[in-house]
């Protein structure tokens, strides 16, 4: 799957319109802008490495990458021409998995979307960037943006109102 996207990548840099049931109403140069929004973006997330490095841990398996993980980090200004190899690997199998509707994670399906992950990682200005951006992304990337980004406010005010709950709890318990 991850080297379909790769060929896809290589369709859309000689101008190859992307099947369109996969990557939803997306242009050659919109799949392309994505692809490298969404790694430079990953590259420039530094204040989350917790999150960073969960990520590239789904990904990084010795198929991929020849060894259990990725031993590079990402370049700012271009990461998936300057990755070594296992990190090119791991790059594109990120994007894969946020932009090709037809990459699924078989045995993965306990975690957490790999799109809401990307946007708690890299924040909201950026993320309000890419979505204001006409020319950037295709309209649908946009809403599953927009999609995860109200999925992650949402985990982070359940996740507030059980820490309250919690504390009233042991507020309660030691009276």
């Amino acid at each position: 799957m991850i080297a379909g996207f790769e060929a896809a990548l290589r369709d859309a840099l000689t101008g190859k319109v992307p099947d369109q049931f996969r990557f939803n109403d997306t242009s050659a140069s919109q799949l392309l802008k994505e692809t490298s929004m969404i790694c430079v973006l990953f590259a420039r997330a530094h204040t989350r490495f917790g999150l960073r490095d969960r990520l590239f841990d789904r990904f990084a398996t010795p198929a991929l990458t020849l060894e259990d993980f990725c031993p590079d980090e990402p370049s700012c200004e271009m990461p998936l021409a300057l990755a070594s190899p296992p990190l090119r690997r791991c790059l594109i199998a990120i994007c894969a998995a946020m932009l090709d509707a037809e990459f699924s994670l078989q045995g993965q399906g306990q975690h957490e979307p790999v799109l809401d992950m990307w946007a708690r990682m890299v924040g909201s200005m950026a993320l309000q960037h890419l979505v204001r951006d006409r020319q950037l992304s295709s309209t649908t990337f946009k809403r599953q943006v927009e999609a995860a980004c109200e999925r992650n406010e949402h985990r982070e005010r359940l996740q507030a109102l059980r820490s309250a709950a919690m504390t009233l709890e042991c507020l309660f318990r030691r009276c």
